[in-house]
């Protein structure tokens, strides 16, 4: 099944696949006029790819007397391939040059230098949203199909806990000796919460430990993500979503909402 994620006031959209059709049409049915998600807090991205373009630029200065140090300097911190050879050039310059980081610490340019790889990293691990669709009063509907939509595995598009009391994962992460308890909650209500992130999707099984200490404390076996969507897993489908949700997010109150 496919549905669209829309922004406004730009108009524009994505597609991506739902991965529990039942859930996913029971929740947006219920949503009805609460289908408007605003965005919690600015993302990191903009301060990632500001910073790792300062250390790009430091470091242009001084590779033309250097000319094996980067094979090619990226036109845009946006596109992954440009990234993952940016990186793959970090790495063999310094395996060329071990002595590169002296001369660099006495140019001032060391921490430019360890910036770009440390940057890199930033950036690519900055493409992650989070939006709700209150203000105040958080929205909630019952969750009627229990514990069977949720497991592990990661997804581009995830519906924030937003319930009163710790899911069963979150007991054994915190070394709670209660497995059953007033406390605890599995996702009972389904919330107006998302969380959505440009990673790649994994596909995760539940820990050894933590299904031993679920038979331990002689509980289900409880998944800790409830996950909604997935969008198209290429390149070029990346390239374009970490423009198209950046882009929205400097458009001022700006919404998502979803639609079939």
């Amino acid at each position: 099944m496919q549905a669209r994620l829309v922004w406004l006031p730009s108009g524009e959209e994505v597609e991506f696949r739902v991965i529990w059709p039942d859930f996913f049409l029971y929740w947006l049915g219920k949503l009805d006029q609460r289908n408007m998600f605003g965005q919690t807090a600015p993302s990191k991205v903009q301060a990632a790819r500001s910073s790792l373009a300062e250390h790009i630029r430091a470091i242009q200065n001084i590779s033309a007397s250097i000319p094996e140090l980067i094979t090619t300097w990226p036109d845009d911190l946006f596109d992954q391939r440009a990234l993952n050879q940016l990186h793959r050039d970090w790495v063999i310059a310094g395996q060329r040059f071990p002595k590169l980081p002296l001369l660099l610490e006495r140019m001032g340019l060391e921490p430019h230098w360890r910036g770009i790889n440390d940057d890199i990293h930033r950036l690519e691990s900055a493409f992650e949203w989070q939006y709700k669709n209150y203000d105040l009063h958080p929205w909630q509907v019952p969750n009627t199909f229990g514990s069977a939509i949720l497991d592990h595995s990661t997804a581009n598009i995830m519906l924030g806990f937003d319930n009163l009391g710790r899911s069963s994962w979150e007991k054994f992460c915190n070394y709670d000796t209660d497995g059953i308890d007033v406390d605890t909650n599995n996702f009972e209500m389904l919330s107006g919460k998302l969380e959505i992130s440009l990673n790649r999707p994994l596909s995760l099984t539940m820990p050894e430990n933590y299904q031993n200490w679920c038979a331990l404390h002689k509980v289900p076996v409880v998944g800790r993500h409830l996950r909604i969507g997935n969008f198209a897993d290429d390149h070029a489908t990346l390239n374009q979503l970490r423009y198209l949700f950046v882009n929205n997010e400097n458009e001022p109150g700006h919404k998502i909402f979803f639609a079939l």
